[in-house]
């Protein structure tokens, strides 16, 4: 069966190289995959050719918003890729980063906050592309699957405590789960 050509750039993009994915240790995060950002734009140069001839950006919007003694910087961008010389409409990507966080030591100010919210802002837009879509596919459980593993999961529990015979497999079964 022949591939579908609109998931053409999808399916060669989606999958990231190992050393190009590092699992967040820490934090809110912890347990997610990043993707090296360079890995990104490699992948936007070898499929559109070199920034600013086959793909660009626009920052469309950059704004502060605070919260107590915290700051964070926020950065809209429209991505724009050229696919047989035709420019593509706007990929949007929106990014944040804190510029100033409470830490346990006091206040920090992190003077690369816009940098950062400019690469979580193109990762975001490359998103919409397929890029690196493997770790988010795998990263992102939805509501829908975490309720319904939940409920196999109670499936599979009452069918379990349903096949005992007496009280003294339940009282066993009973000091295992508890």
């Amino acid at each position: 069966m022949a591939e579908n050509k609109n998931l053409a750039l999808y399916n060669r993009v989606r999958e990231v190289p190992v050393e190009a994915k590092k699992d967040i240790q820490a934090g809110r995060l912890k347990g997610k995959t990043d993707i090296n950002p360079l890995w990104r734009i490699q992948t936007l140069t070898r499929e559109f050719g070199p920034a600013g001839i086959g793909w660009y950006t626009e920052v469309e919007k950059q704004w502060t918003e605070e919260c107590g003694n915290e700051r964070a910087v926020y950065i809209k961008l429209n991505l724009y890729i050229k696919v047989e010389n035709t420019w593509s409409k706007p990929i949007e990507g929106f990014g944040g980063a804190m510029v100033v966080s409470n830490e346990k030591n006091g206040l920090y100010l992190d003077d690369d906050a816009s940098k950062k919210a400019y690469t979580d802002a193109i990762s975001q837009a490359c998103r919409s592309l397929g890029i690196g879509a493997d770790v988010y596919w795998a990263n992102d459980a939805t509501k829908y699957q975490q309720e319904k593993a939940l409920e196999e999961s109670r499936d599979q529990a009452i069918e379990y405590l349903q096949g005992l015979k007496n009280q003294a497999q339940m009282n066993e079964a009973w000091s295992y789960y508890s």
